[in-house]
C-alpha cells in the first residue's frame, strides 16, 4: 500500500508542478507570475480534489509512507518567494516587501484552501471561488 501511495503522490506533485509552472511561464510580468502561481495552484487543486486526498494521505505520518515534504518548509516556500522578489525588483510590488514572510502567509492561505478542498467545499471559478482568491491575496503586495 505504501508503494502505491508514494507513486500516486509523485504523480500528483508532477501534475501540479507542471500546471503551476506553465501558468507562471505564461504570465505577462513578475506580479502576474505571483498571481498565476496562486491561481494555478488553487485552480488545479479545485479541479482535482482527488489530488488533495492523495497529498493528505501521503503526508499523514500514520500511513508510514516516509514522505517528509513537511520537514522542508523553506524549500516549499522558496519558489513563491523568488517570484515575489522578482515582482519587487521590477517595481510591481513594494520594494520593502518581505518575500519570505509573504510566502509563508500565502502558503498558509493555500493550505487553508487545500483544507476546504479536502472537505469538498471549494467550487472553481467565480469572484469568491477558487480562481479569484489568488489575485486578491497577491494584490496586498502591489506597489501603490
Amino acid at each position: 500500500m505504501v508503494v502505491v501511495i508514494r507513486a500516486a503522490y509523485a504523480s500528483v506533485i508532477t501534475a501540479r508542478t507542471g500546471h503551476v509552472g506553465a501558468a507562471v511561464e505564461a504570465a505577462a510580468g513578475p506580479a502576474q507570475a505571483v498571481e498565476a502561481y496562486l491561481r494555478a495552484m488553487i485552480a488545479h487543486l479545485a479541479a482535482h480534489p482527488e489530488h488533495v486526498r492523495v497529498i493528505v494521505e501521503a503526508l499523514d505520518e500514520r500511513n508510514g509512507t516516509g514522505i517528509r515534504d513537511r520537514a522542508r518548509p523553506e524549500a516549499r516556500r522558496r519558489p513563491l518567494a523568488a517570484l515575489i522578489d522578482g515582482a519587487a525588483a521590477s517595481g510591481e510590488f513594494r520594494p520593502d516587501v518581505d518575500s519570505r514572510l509573504l510566502a509563508i502567509v500565502l502558503g498558509g492561505a493555500l493550505d487553508a484552501v487545500v483544507a476546504v478542498v479536502a472537505g469538498g467545499a471549494v467550487v472553481a471559478g467565480g469572484a469568491g471561488g477558487a480562481g479569484g482568491a489568488g489575485g486578491a491575496i497577491a494584490g496586498a503586495a502591489r506597489a501603490r
